[in-house]
C-alpha cells in the first residue's frame, strides 16, 4: 500500500525530541531540590485529531478532519518567516459552527497572516493543548524552490459492505498537489472484472468524492492517482480499496392486511422477503400484544418466499387490536416493516350445516362411494370435520376425526346394504356443528359416462342452434359450465358424440342420473330424455314446466331405462331436447351420470 506524508516533518522530530531532553534534566533537578516539598499530579490524557492547514495568498485555514475534538483554549502558534503569531482557538473568529464550545470535525480555523503571497514563505505551524500541555499538531511549508511534494496518494479504508445509494470516499495525499483522481472497476460476480475507469478528479485537500456505484449492484475496487504539474503517480499493482454494494431486502403482502377488521382469533401471521441479490436473510418478528414490543419469533438463513408466525398465545381475546411488525436483515441491510394492525371479531360463529355433494342422499351407488361434502364458516375460518360411518341410523362409529379434507374414502363393499354418515364440522375456536345424517345403498352399478361440462361438452355433442355451453357460473350447479338447451331444434338439442355399447358388457339396467334448472320457461312447456336403441329416437321422459319443475331452483332426477322395456343395443345413444316457444326459454343441464347395471 502507499503512504502519504501531508506535510514535512522532519524538522519538527528535531525540535521536539531536543525540547524533550532539555524539560526531562530541568524535571530531575527540579524534583531534586524540591522532592521533599512537591507532588507532581498526572497530566491530563492528550486529545488525538487529524488536522490539516492550506492557504492562499492572505489566509491559512486549518481543517479539522476527524478525530477527537479539541479545548478552545488551545494555542495556536504559527511562523511566517520570522513572525511568529500565537492565540488561543476561541479567540479567532467563526469558528465554532455547531455551538457545542469544542473545536471538532468539519470546523475550521481562519487567520489572516499580514502576508499578500504566502506561496513564497516558510511556514510552520504548531497547536498545543493547555490542559495537557502537549503539541498535537505540527506542520511547515516551504518555498517551492526547497520543497516539492510527495506526489504518492492512497484511497483511504472502505466499509466493506455497503447499502448504498452513495459512498464518500477519501483519499490521502500531498496537500499541494495539483489534483488527484479516483479510479474504479466493477465486477458482478466478483470474479470476472472490468478495466479500470476515471470516476472524478478532486483540485484540493481535503481530497474527497461522493460515489454513485455507476454499475448498480456487485463489488468494485478503487485506487488513486495524484498529480502535481505534469507528473503522473504510477497506477498501483493492486487496489487502495474495495467494497461491495448489495440490495436491501424486500417486505410485501403482510397477513392479515394491515387495518383489517373482524380476523379470527389465533391468526397465523405471513409475510413475504426477497432480496434481488440472493443473499441468505435473517427475518425476526415482533408484537406489543403483551403490552411492550416483543420478540415473537424469527426464520433464521433463509431465502426469498412466505413465511409464517404463530400467534395463537397472543391473539385470543375477541374484538382486540393487535399490532405487529418484522424485521429483515441480509447482513448489510436491514429493513424494518411497517408496524401492521389488525383487529379480531366481536363474536364467533358456528360453522354452517354441512352439506352432502356425493353420494346424493338416498342414492344408489357403487361399492366402496368416495363422500364428499361442503361447509363454510361465517368468520372465513378453516374448518376440520369428524366423519361418521356405519350401517346403523344414526352412524356411531368415528372413522375419522379433526380432518381438514372434506372428502373420505368410505368402506361399503357389500352390495345392496343400506350405509348411513354424517359430518360435524369444527371451527378454531372449538365450536361445532353437527350435519344430518344422510344414507345410499350400493348396487352392482358400472359408471358408463360422467359430464360436468367444466372441460368442454365431454361426451357430448351440441345438434343445432337452439343449444350451447353455457359458462357463467350462475346457472350451472357445479363449478362454471353447464349445457343450455332453448326451444325444439332439428333433432335432440344434444345427443352422445359416439354410441355406448350397452349390450355386451349384459346391462339390464341404465340409470341416468342429472342436476338442471330452468329461466323464463312458461307453465305447460318442458324438456326430454330421448334414447337411441340402435333403429329409434325415444322419450323417455318428460319434465313438465309448473308440473314437475319451477323457474329459479336447481333439481334432480334419475332416470331409470330397463332391457324389460326397451331395446338394449351396441349403438345406444342419449340425447336432451327442449321444447319452448322463446328464445329466452333455457334449461341448464349439469352433472350427468350415466350408470349401467
Amino acid at each position: 500500500m502507499k503512504k502519504t506524508q501531508w506535510l514535512r516533518q522532519d524538522n519538527a522530530v528535531t525540535e521536539i525530541l531536543g525540547t524533550m531532553l532539555l524539560l526531562l534534566i530541568a524535571v530531575a533537578i527540579f524534583s531534586t531540590v524540591y522532592f521533599s516539598v512537591l507532588t507532581i499530579s498526572p497530566k491530563s490524557p492528550i486529545p488525538h485529531a487529524n488536522l490539516a492547514f492550506t492557504f492562499n495568498n492572505e489566509n491559512i485555514t486549518i481543517s479539522h478532519l476527524n478525530g477527537e475534538p479539541l479545548n478552545p483554549k488551545s494555542i495556536v502558534i504559527i511562523s511566517i518567516d520570522n513572525t511568529t503569531i500565537s492565540q488561543e482557538i476561541r479567540n479567532i473568529s467563526s469558528w465554532d459552527t455547531n455551538n457545542d464550545n469544542l473545536w471538532g470535525f468539519g470546523e475550521k480555523l481562519v487567520l489572516q497572516s499580514g502576508q499578500t503571497d504566502l506561496i513564497d514563505c516558510d511556514i510552520s505551524l504548531k497547536i498545543v493543548d493547555k490542559q495537557s500541555n502537549s503539541l498535537v499538531f505540527f506542520g511547515e511549508y516551504h518555498q517551492p524552490s526547497d520543497y516539492l511534494p510527495n506526489i504518492a496518494t492512497e484511497v483511504n479504508d472502505i466499509s466493506f459492505m455497503q447499502s448504498g445509494p452513495t459512498l464518500s470516499i477519501s483519499a490521502s495525499g500531498d496537500l499541494l498537489l495539483t489534483n488527484i483522481s479516483l479510479f474504479y472497476r466493477y465486477s458482478s460476480d466478483n470474479v470476472s472484472w472490468t478495466s479500470y475507469s476515471k470516476f472524478g478528479v478532486d483540485t484540493a485537500q481535503p481530497w474527497q468524492w461522493i460515489f454513485d456505484f455507476p454499475n448498480s449492484y456487485g463489488w468494485y475496487e478503487f485506487y488513486s492517482i495524484g498529480t502535481y504539474n505534469s507528473s503522473y503517480e504510477t497506477p498501483p499493482f493492486t487496489a487502495d480499496a474495495y467494497c461491495a454494494y448489495s440490495r436491501a431486502p424486500v417486505i410485501s403482502d403482510p397477513l392479515p392486511t394491515n387495518g383489517e377488521i373482524n380476523v379470527r382469533l389465533n391468526k397465523t401471521l405471513s409475510i413475504n422477503i426477497s432480496d434481488a441479490d440472493g443473499s441468505v436473510m435473517d427475518l425476526t418478528w415482533y408484537s406489543n400484544a403483551s403490552g411492550s414490543w416483543q420478540q415473537i419469533g424469527a426464520n433464521n438463513s433463509v431465502g426469498n418466499g412466505t413465511y409464517y408466525c404463530d400467534t395463537a398465545p397472543l391473539t385470543s381475546g375477541f374484538d382486540t387490536t393487535y399490532y405487529w411488525n418484522v424485521s429483515v436483515t441480509d447482513g448489510t441491510s436491514t429493513v424494518e416493516s411497517t408496524r401492521y394492525q389488525f383487529t379480531t371479531l366481536g363474536e364467533s360463529n358456528p360453522p354452517m350445516i354441512p352439506t352432502y355433494i356425493y353420494p346424493l342422499d338416498k342414492s344408489i351407488t357403487t361399492l366402496n362411494p368416495t363422500l364428499n361434502w361442503t361447509c363454510i364458516d361465517p368468520e372465513g375460518g378453516d374448518l376440520t370435520y369428524d366423519v361418521y360411518f356405519d350401517t346403523n341410523n344414526p352412524p356411531a362409529a368415528k372413522l375419522s376425526a379433526n380432518q381438514s379434507s372434506s372428502t373420505f374414502s368410505s368402506p361399503a363393499p357389500t352390495y345392496g346394504i343400506t350405509y348411513y354418515w354424517k359430518i360435524v364440522a369444527w371451527d378454531d375456536e372449538g365450536l361445532s356443528t353437527e350435519g344430518p345424517v344422510w344414507e345410499f345403498t350400493t348396487l352392482e352399478w358400472t359408471l358408463i359416462t360422467f359430464d360436468d361440462f367444466e372441460s368442454g361438452w365431454g361426451n357430448y355433442s351440441d345438434n343445432g342452434w337452439d343449444c350451447t355451453l353455457y359458462t357463467g357460473g350462475v346457472y350451472a350447479h357445479q363449478g362454471f359450465n353447464a349445457a343450455n338447451i332453448q326451444r325444439q331444434g332439428n333433432g335432440a338439442s344434444f345427443t352422445y358424440t359416439n354410441p355406448k355399447d350397452i349390450s355386451s358388457p349384459g346391462y339390464t339396467s341404465i340409470k341416468v342420473d342429472f342436476w338442471y334448472r330452468s329461466e323464463g320457461v312458461e307453465d305447460g312447456e318442458y324438456f326430454s330424455l330421448y334414447y337411441y336403441d340402435g333403429s329409434t329416437w325415444q322419450e323417455i321422459e318428460r319434465f313438465v314446466k309448473d308440473t314437475d319443475f319451477e323457474n329459479g331452483d336447481f333439481y334432480h332426477e334419475i332416470v331409470w331405462i330397463n332391457e324389460s322395456d326397451y331395446t338394449f343395443s351396441s349403438t345406444m345413444y342419449l340425447g336432451f331436447k327442449c321444447f319452448a316457444d322463446h328464445w329466452n326459454d333455457d334449461i341448464y343441464i349439469d352433472e350427468i351420470y350415466v350408470w349401467g347395471k
